[in-house]
């Protein structure tokens, strides 16, 4: 390794990796559930589907808003982290909007 590499790989900062707040954690889940949902509803499209103990057809106001405040926060956790490098060189790719 030459001098110059070294002094490079000195002023890398460490790669720290942070656990999701609490509301980070809930954020993701709720989102994990919307994507669920999303799924229950494609299967069964175009007819309404059966009626689920887990999922419902129609948000309420304050669902819609929770979701919301999910999305966000979710993205901004994500965010953080987009800069970072994954050690394996995977990626997942984007849901495509039709």
């Amino acid at each position: 390794m030459s001098f110059t590499s070294y002094l490079k790989q000195c002023f890398v900062p460490p790669r720290v990796l942070v656990a999701p707040t609490e509301a980070e954690q809930k954020a993701l889940r709720n989102i994990i559930t919307i994507a669920k949902e999303r799924m229950w509803l494609a299967e069964n499209y175009p007819k309404r589907p059966e009626p689920s103990m887990d999922f419902e057809a129609e948000l309420t106001g304050e669902q819609v808003k929770t979701c919301q405040q999910s999305i966000t926060l979710a993205e901004q956790f994500v965010n953080n982290f987009i800069h970072l490098e994954q050690p394996d060189g995977s990626e997942i790719a984007p849901v495509e909007k039709q």
